[in-house]
Parts: C-alpha cells; structure tokens; sequence
C-alpha cells in the first residue's frame, strides 16, 4: 500500500513512536557491567583458589627434578617416599598406608584416572629390584612419578 492508500484507508495516518535515544548511562548497563565485573572476580577468585590448592604438585615435581639430577639408588626411594607422603596426605593413613607392591602401582594408575603407558613389572623393577633396574627403567619411574603429580584425582 502506498502512503495515499493509508491515508484513505478505515485506519488512519500511521503514528510511528518516538526514537529510542542509546546511551549508555542507562541503568540497566549499570547491571551488566556490575554483573560482569562479579562474573570476573569470581572467575579470578576461582583461578587463585585451584593454583593454590594445586602448590604442592608444583612442589613436588620441583623435587623431582633435583632428586632427578643426583646419582644413587636412593632416588628412586625419595620419589616414592615423597609420592606415598602426599598420597596418605590426600588419601587417608588407612586407605594408602598400608599398600606395596601390585596394590600400590593399581592405586596409583587407579587415582590418575588415565592411561599411563608404565606397566607394573617396570615400576617393580625400578622400585624392588635396583640392583637389575637401569637408566632407562629409572627414567620410565621418574616419567611415571611426574605424571601421576600431574593428573591425579584427589577424591577417588
């Protein structure tokens, strides 16, 4: 319809609305940039909070990597010991202090919830048995050690 034909038509004159001004000094903007402003700090609350939680696997693989550097069998001892510490730490006295051996490597591959390419009879090897284990199984150990600080889950 044309203008004309409006005009003549049973409606009347078309009344358009005024138009709307933009500002930003509109209360409503108030809210979205208070809501995105306690969006942030909580985001950044929640980020502070894991990193802080998470200071003892940095930790942990910082002394990894000196016991890393030294030479002796006893290293192998010290990041099982410094494993076994947090595990009873985060896990309980009962649950974990008691376990070795097979028992221990499942709780282990168990509480990473993963896949770790380490098999039990290197991790016996490298833990029981060092007088037959080598550079190579001790490395796997050391691998295996840094990964399960990595990716393990604390309620299991």
């Amino acid at each position: 319809m044309t203008n004309d034909a409006l005009k003549n038509s049973n409606i009347g004159e078309l009344i358009e609305p005024e138009a709307i001004n933009y500002s930003f000094d509109t209360l409503g903007w108030y809210f979205v940039a208070a809501g995105l402003f306690i969006a942030i700090f909580i985001f950044v609350s929640l980020q502070i909070r894991m990193y802080r939680r998470n200071a003892y696997r940095r930790q942990a693989i910082k002394q990894i990597e000196m016991l890393k550097d030294s030479d002796g069998l006893s290293v192998i001892y010290e990041i099982n010991k410094l494993i076994k510490i947090t595990a009873i730490d985060l896990y309980g006295r009962l649950r974990v202090g008691s376990l070795h051996g097979a028992e221990w490597f499942d709780f282990l591959t168990m509480s990473m919830n993963s896949e770790a390419d380490y098999n039990f009879e290197a991790f016996n090897q490298a833990l029981y048995n060092p007088s037959i284990s080598s550079l190579k199984s001790r490395n796997e150990f050391i691998e295996f050690a840094c990964l399960w600080f990595t990716k393990h889950k604390v309620h299991v």
